[in-house]
């Protein structure tokens, strides 16, 4: 309706204004110039009539838009994707610190055994060590250096396979002597 009206006044101030170019043809200057006049106010009451209905027009939108940002179904809906949001947070943070759990408890369990293991290699090394010297008198020099050496070496490289090799190895002179 107001853009109907728009047009109507502004094809209106359209003819006046060729009305008024007609008359400056004419000759007739003080006809030409009141019509002007009258096209002008007609162009500039159209353009503030189409200015106003706009700004009402949107006014009404921001209004309507700000109530339903603010009624009690769009909260609600807020709330539940605030919800669902922190929900989401804590599961990817619950997972998270279990990895983290897992991965440091694992790395502790690992450190402890391989303590153990070490501590185990050095209570074999110790112990064939002692079968050797026990066996000392059933070996040359040599061979007591190369097995003492050997022991040390795996002991140092926590090879416990090797250990019970020589442990064996050894034992096969102990059970010589007896």
């Amino acid at each position: 309706m107001i853009i109907r009206l728009f047009l109507a006044l502004f094809f209106a101030a359209l003819v006046f204004l060729i009305i008024a170019d007609v008359f400056y043809e004419l000759h007739l200057q003080l006809f030409a110039d009141l019509i002007i006049k009258l096209g002008d106010e007609i162009l500039l009451f159209a353009s503030a009539l189409l200015l106003i209905s706009g700004i009402i027009f949107f006014s009404k939108q921001i209004g309507a838009a700000i109530k339903t940002y603010f009624s009690a179904k769009e909260r609600a809906k807020r709330r539940l994707f605030f919800s669902m949001a922190k929900n989401d947070y804590l599961q990817r943070l619950f997972s998270a610190k279990k990895k983290q759990l897992l991965y440091f408890s694992n790395l502790k369990r690992r450190r402890l055994l391989d303590k153990n293991n070490k501590k185990q290699a050095i209570l074999l090394a110790k112990s064939i060590l002692k079968e050797l010297t026990a066996a000392k008198h059933f070996l040359s020099e040599t061979q007591f250096k190369h097995y003492r050496q050997a022991i040390k070496q795996a002991s140092s490289e926590q090879n416990i396979n090797r250990l019970l090799e020589l442990q064996h190895e050894i034992s096969t002179f102990d059970s010589l002597i007896n």
